[in-house]
């Protein structure tokens, strides 16, 4: 499907003079949460929304390694775009900041590099989170999707985005993502669980910063 897309998602080595260096956000808490979720549901395909350097997208792959489970990372790993856009999210991560403000080492070369080994069942697609889930549906992957983790734009208007389209192109997939102490995140999933009457349980908790949606056994 993938080749016949015409996707290059891999170069044929790894970037010249690019060195492994992770960095990420990931609390013990969500890890938690994803075991338990790909441990229950199994799923064929995971998106994630929002990779930086791929520490979260690392655990992805490992956890879901005995399913062989396909991993999407979608990202624009563009650090110029992040630092006019969403400057709030980096503002109190010094180690961040410098990474945005490296012209040296791009953001999608140093993932590149980070997850080479992962490069089988690893999919990166460098793209707008909206777009990049368009392309799935394109190839006909989206029946797949089993679980999208949603981590990228942290307003409420992007958020709220992300899990209707989400929901909208992948019918099976259960939507589950980082940042419930972001009030723009909270807001965004507390509405769409509310909205049009859908029945879903909002799972989510504040000091490991997660949340899931569970759909209703209430009929």
């Amino acid at each position: 499907r993938l080749s016949a897309a015409g996707l290059q998602l891999w170069p044929a080595a790894p970037p010249a003079g690019v060195t492994a260096l992770m960095h990420g956000w990931v609390h013990q808490g969500n890890e938690r949460m994803l075991k338990r979720l790909i441990h229950d549901h199994k799923p064929r395909i995971i998106v994630e929304l929002g990779s930086w350097l791929g520490l979260c997208t690392q655990f992805l792959l490992e956890e879901s390694a005995p399913h062989g489970s396909a991993v999407f990372a979608i990202d624009r790993w563009d650090a110029s775009w992040l630092m006019t856009s969403q400057p709030e999210q980096y503002e109190h991560d010094e180690k961040a900041q410098q990474l945005l403000m490296d012209r040296e080492h791009s953001l999608y070369e140093t993932f590149l590099v980070n997850l080479w080994a992962h490069r089988s069942r690893l999919f990166p697609l460098r793209a707008d989170t909206l777009d990049g889930m368009d392309t799935l549906v394109k190839i006909g992957a989206a029946s797949s999707v089993g679980l999208v983790y949603v981590d990228a734009d942290h307003s409420e208007s992007r958020v709220l985005s992300d899990i209707e389209m989400a929901a909208r192109v992948f019918p099976n997939a259960l939507c589950c993502g980082d940042d419930w102490q972001w009030p723009g995140v909270r807001a965004a999933v507390e509405k769409f669980a509310a909205e049009g009457g859908r029945r879903l349980v909002v799972h989510a908790h504040a000091a490991e910063n997660w949340w899931w949606l569970e759909p209703s056994a209430v009929v």
